[in-house]
This record gives structure tokens, sequence and C-alpha cells, in this order.
């Protein structure tokens, strides 16, 4: 209801950051929430929980503009790999796990040997939990 407003503003604030280069420092902040990596956790173990970044939705606008042109550069000069599933259209995590499964059965049937190579990171999230706690004495 409100385009007529709004977009004549995001699209000066955007030519004004792709000129500038410069992406507003205001846009870049975000609110870091806890959230329960599973439902059912000990909620007072700070172990069970995640940290969440919730950004301004303008800087969401302008991440998806930027995007919109880079990926068109990117995709005519052979740096995307065919075997990369993030930020390609039509590709998912559930993408990437189905060329993974269809490659060790297809290997299978030939009889080939396979390995399959599967490491867990969510322990990575404790350590960003930590950082972020440590440096602004919060949560």
């Amino acid at each position: 209801m409100c385009v007529e407003v709004t977009a004549p503003l995001i699209t000066r604030l955007a030519n004004l950051s792709f000129n500038s280069g410069v992406f507003p420092a205001d846009l870049k902040l975000g609110r870091v929430t806890r959230l329960v990596k599973k439902p059912g956790l000990d909620k007072s173990d700070m172990s069970n929980f995640r940290p969440i970044t919730n950004l301004n939705a303008l800087s969401n606008v302008l991440e998806k503009l930027v995007f919109s042109r880079l990926r068109p550069h990117i995709m005519l000069t052979g740096n995307f790999s065919e075997f990369q599933s993030a930020y390609r259209a039509g590709h998912s995590t559930v993408t990437a796990l189905l060329r993974v499964v269809n490659d060790v059965m297809t290997a299978t049937d030939k009889k080939q040997a396979t390995v399959l190579l599967s490491f867990d990171i969510s322990a990575a999230f404790d350590t960003i939990y930590i950082l972020i706690r440590y440096s602004t004495g919060c949560m």
C-alpha cells in the first residue's frame, strides 16, 4: 500500500550504497536472540541454545539487490562451482543432500568403493555464543 513512498527511498539508498561502495553502518546491526537447538532440551543449560541474528528488513532488501547484480557476473566468469547449492536458484540443502545420496548409490551400483566424510559443526554455534556473551557482557 505504501510502495509509492518506500520504493523511491529504497532505490535511492541502494544506488548511493552501490555508487559509494559502502553499506550503511546502521543496517549492519542486528538483534541477537537465543533459540533452543531442539525441543525438549534443558533451557537452563546455555549450550542448548544457538544465537540467531535478526537484521533490519532494509538490509535484507539491499543484500538481495547486491546479489541480483553480482550473480550474473559470477555465473558468467565460471567461478561458480556446478556442485554449489547455496545462492543458486532451484538449489538448496535438500538438492545438495540428494546429489550426495545419488552419487553414493550410483557408486554402489557400479561396485565402486565410497567414502563419505561428514562432521557436525553445531558446537561452532556454542563458540559464537560464548564470544558474543563475553564481548557484549549480555545474554
